[in-house]
């Protein structure tokens, strides 16, 4: 049975966090830190039966560090397609 798709996610964010000031301050971390998230989220994925996510990409580059990472090592199985930078009008979403 072919594995599930992921068709609009973003690696690097916290789903679960609510608190919209601790969303914001996130969106300063250090790239460390999403990157252990986008991690974490690729592993939650994998349990939960997907095997290819489209993250719809962020402003730091996680989106394409984490499909090299998982690319190359092999980890996960499960596939990652990101895209480049969205584009936005100033002060707008998406």
């Amino acid at each position: 049975m072919p594995g599930l798709g992921e068709a609009h996610a973003h690696l690097f964010l916290d789903g679960s966090e609510l608190d919209t000031t601790t969303r914001n301050a996130y969106l300063s971390a250090e790239p460390a830190q999403m990157m252990a998230t986008a991690r974490e989220n690729a592993a939650k994925s994998v349990r939960a039966g997907v095997t290819l996510v489209r993250d719809a990409g962020d402003k730091y580059g996680i989106n394409h560090e984490i499909r090299r990472e998982l690319k190359e090592s092999r980890s996960l199985p499960i596939g990652v397609r990101s895209p480049a930078l969205g584009l936005k009008r100033a002060k707008r979403y998406g």
